[in-house]
């Protein structure tokens, strides 16, 4: 898999969300780190980066890892070591490419959590529009894609989510193993139902996370994502949530989540609630999530 993109595109912050949620098995090779870590190189005619990722994808490859490359690798200087491995690999291949305006990878740059020193003139100097590799499925990712979007996209297009791992870890691994039985003593878990009488719909009854995963913010998102894909293989375009109305904590992860709040009978700390809506006496706020027929879950969440 390559995914690639200007400065300031997002690239990286994907590429790393994505082999997250894959877990093990699955390797990111970011340009930046090889030429910039590892070689110490600049680049120019004789650069070693190019052949070094090329030969280092094909190697993950042969081993049972999956690999995504990472990077803004110009088609000038990469196209022809990203195509090759593309062209060899018997397996299925992917290529995505963000698609930024410079005045939008400008406004990314600043609002970066890990500042780097490049300036906006630097970046208007080494900014190539529409860069694609031109092989054919290519993914191009418009600007509008939020994170979210973008990481749900990748995944559900690539259908790595769905790829069982090939490498000794996790599948032949003892200290993996060890870890899978801690895991589900400590496992997160949702519930929900087809609801009968809107049969487009599930409610979400329950989003509970241990108290050892509650540092990992991602993980109350992951389960949503997931209830969310169930849903959607049943046909259904919305999931339903409730809460108690002075439930803080599970009122901010649906905010966060990017759930619509529906307006109701009366608010209580800026949130909607509806009188008796599950019984008498059971004031709750109802919160709403819509769900595409494919592509990302939610516009807002971020998992």
């Amino acid at each position: 898999m390559n995914i690639r993109g200007d400065s300031g595109s997002g690239k990286t912050t994907t590429a790393r969300e994505v082999r997250r949620r894959y877990g093990r098995g699955c390797a990111l090779i970011e340009l930046d780190q090889f030429r910039r870590v590892v070689l110490r190189e600049h680049g120019g005619l004789d650069a070693v980066a190019p052949g070094f990722i090329g030969m280092s994808a094909r190697y993950l490859l042969s081993t049972g890892y999956h690999a995504i490359v990472e990077g803004i690798l110009r088609t000038r200087s990469y196209g022809t070591v990203l195509r090759q491995p593309i062209a060899e690999h018997p397996g299925p291949s992917h290529v995505y490419y963000l698609d930024v305006s410079f005045e939008e990878a400008i406004r990314r740059h600043h609002n970066r959590a890990e500042p780097i020193p490049v300036s906006a003139e630097e970046m208007r100097g080494r900014y190539v529009a529409l860069d694609t590799l031109g092989v054919p499925a290519e993914h191009v990712i418009p600007e509008t894609s939020t994170f979210e979007q973008t990481v749900a996209t990748i995944l559900d297009t690539s259908g790595l989510a769905g790829m069982a791992p090939a490498t000794p870890c996790p599948t032949r691994c003892a200290r993996c193993a060890q870890k899978r039985t801690e895991d589900r003593n400590a496992m997160p878990a949702t519930t929900g139902r087809h609801d009968e009488d809107g049969p487009d719909d599930v409610y979400v009854q329950d989003v509970a996370v241990h108290p050892a995963h509650r540092r990992r913010r991602s993980v109350a998102g992951a389960l949503v994502s997931s209830v969310a894909t169930q849903a959607r293989l049943w046909g259904c375009h919305r999931l339903w949530f409730t809460c108690a109305p002075g439930n803080t904590p599970a009122i901010a992860t649906r905010r966060r989540l990017g759930l619509r709040n529906l307006p109701r009978n009366y608010t209580v700390d800026g949130i909607q609630v509806i009188a008796d809506c599950k019984g008498p006496g059971r004031d709750r706020p109802v919160f709403e999530l819509d769900l595409p027929a494919t592509g990302p879950v939610a516009e807002g969440a971020h998992t």
